[in-house]
């Protein structure tokens, strides 16, 4: 489904964002749930049209300060690696592995997708160190890393993701920088009044994700977790940085990104 509206928000003429493989990766089950979704959470489009550009933009700055790994933690059909490429970056996308193999026979079939762009590295996250997997497939934790944690900490529970927070701020590189996307806590809950926020909620426990994690405030969450360096954005602001619009209407007031590091690094720049 994600695949698929990142697909649909690459069209047009000037479009946020850009992944000329995501529609074909999606298949018409990807098209099929993503209309079903959009039926009831119209703006999610665009939604996911903001996540994927501003994260986008967080790689590429990064590479530009410097950085030369890139680890992209519950991959799915990510294209980040092919399509952000740059000499001297090693991108890592570490999955579980049905999740891996459906993605790699995805992409193989292709035809015009750089395949080697990235390390795979599979990961059972249940049984597995996802760190030890990705030592193993060659990440350096004697250099910094960007973490790109991608639309996963809301489908986990609570102790799932303080796990992986503190498990990247203890066991890599300190100037290491974690991104990631979170819910509010009334929204996971749904608690939200709006008819709107709960259909949103609903759809995706549907589709078989429900929505098990939120916070009211992550800034304590991620000190507990070791980060002494911590950035938010709320997906307003995103929507105003690509859009130069705000309307309330989009309802993504319960949605923010968090921009995390132990040690000093450009955290925010793009």
């Amino acid at each position: 489904m994600v695949a698929a509206l990142r697909g649909r928000s690459s069209r047009g003429q000037n479009p946020i964002c850009h992944d000329p493989w995501a529609l074909t990766l999606a298949g018409p089950d990807g098209e099929r749930y993503a209309d079903a979704y959009q039926a009831s959470v119209p703006a999610i489009e665009l939604w996911i049209a903001l996540r994927t550009a501003r994260l986008d933009d967080v790689v590429r700055a990064s590479i530009a300060h410097g950085m030369r790994q890139v680890v992209i933690l519950g991959a799915g059909l990510d294209t980040r690696a092919a399509r952000l490429a740059h000499a001297g970056v090693r991108f890592f996308e570490v999955d579980a592995p049905p999740s891996q193999e459906d993605k790699l026979a995805g992409v193989r079939a292709l035809g015009d997708y750089p395949v080697e762009a990235a390390t795979y590295v599979p990961c059972d996250f249940e049984r597995d160190d996802f760190l030890d997997r990705l030592l193993a497939a060659g990440l350096r934790v004697d250099q910094p890393a960007l973490v790109v944690w991608e639309g996963v900490t809301y489908y986990l529970p609570e102790a799932a993701v303080r796990a992986t927070l503190g498990r990247i701020a203890t066991g890599m590189h300190p100037a290491s920088k974690l991104v990631f996307d979170y819910f509010g806590a009334k929204f996971v809950a749904g608690e939200s009044k709006d008819a709107d926020d709960r259909a949103a909620r609903d759809g995706v426990a549907d589709l078989g994700e429900p929505l098990r994690w939120g916070t009211t405030d992550v800034l304590p969450v991620l000190v507990a977790a070791g980060f002494r360096r911590v950035a938010t954005e709320t997906f307003d602001q995103i929507a105003l940085r690509y859009t130069g619009t705000y309307e309330r209407s989009r309802k993504f007031r319960f949605q923010g990104m968090a921009f995390a590091s132990v040690e000093k690094t450009p955290l925010t720049d793009a």
